[in-house]
């Protein structure tokens, strides 16, 4: 997945959170969102399978573009996730190893 991806989604999101855009008002802009967001489900379910292929899933695979994923997608509830990725059910598991430093993990639920 492309980091800068869900920056420009988790952004749409504040600014309707705000209040600032309406988006889902405007219906080529909530057209975009809705789009753009199931993509984002897409990419983060192959990155999961990717992991089960070369990784050790509960190794510190956590990146930048997961958890921007995560922020992104929490802004977009009402938008339901594809049956295929839905089986998935993408966590965030979080916690500190021996000396400290946090370490995340995509996980099934």
């Amino acid at each position: 997945m492309t980091a800068i991806l869900p920056v420009y989604y988790y952004r749409y999101g504040h600014l309707d959170h705000l209040g600032i855009k309406n988006i889902r008002s405007d219906d080529k802009i909530w057209s975009m969102v809705k789009h753009g967001v199931l993509y984002l489900d897409e990419h983060i379910r192959e990155d999961y399978e990717e992991i089960l292929k070369y990784g050790i899933p509960d190794d510190d695979n956590l990146g930048y573009e997961q958890i921007q994923y995560l922020y992104a997608r929490s802004y977009f509830k009402d938008i339901p996730i594809h049956a295929r990725n839905q089986k998935l059910s993408i966590t965030l598991r979080v916690r500190r190893n021996a000396t400290g430093s946090i370490r995340g993990a995509i996980c099934r639920e």
